[in-house]
């Protein structure tokens, strides 16, 4: 299995969601289980009180999403659900940023 995203190392995406919350009432994650990203939020994902969800599945479509603008991917699950999500890439439009 290929891990394509590891949330706790993208301090960038972090910090942005962070600043979105503590500075706007429109963006950002609502704090219940602290700040998004914090030593407090990451507790709570331990202790299981802020549920995780895996899943797991194989890339099904790689492509620019929105007005061909927005880096997108589409995944599809061994039962056939299918879910897209924004892409975070290293740069190169092709590539999905990949950690193994």
């Amino acid at each position: 299995m290929l891990t394509i995203h590891r949330l706790r190392a993208d301090k960038e995406f972090i910090a942005q969601v962070q600043k979105a919350t503590t500075t706007s009432e429109e963006f950002g994650i609502e704090p219940t289980h602290g700040l998004f990203g914090s030593a407090e939020w990451w507790q709570h994902v331990r202790d299981g009180t802020l549920p995780v969800k895996t899943l797991r599945g194989a890339i099904a479509r790689v492509y620019m999403g929105s007005m061909n603008d927005w880096p997108e991917f589409t995944m599809r699950t061994e039962t056939g659900d299918e879910f897209t999500w924004s892409r975070e890439t290293d740069g190169h439009p092709h590539w999905i940023k990949a950690e193994g």
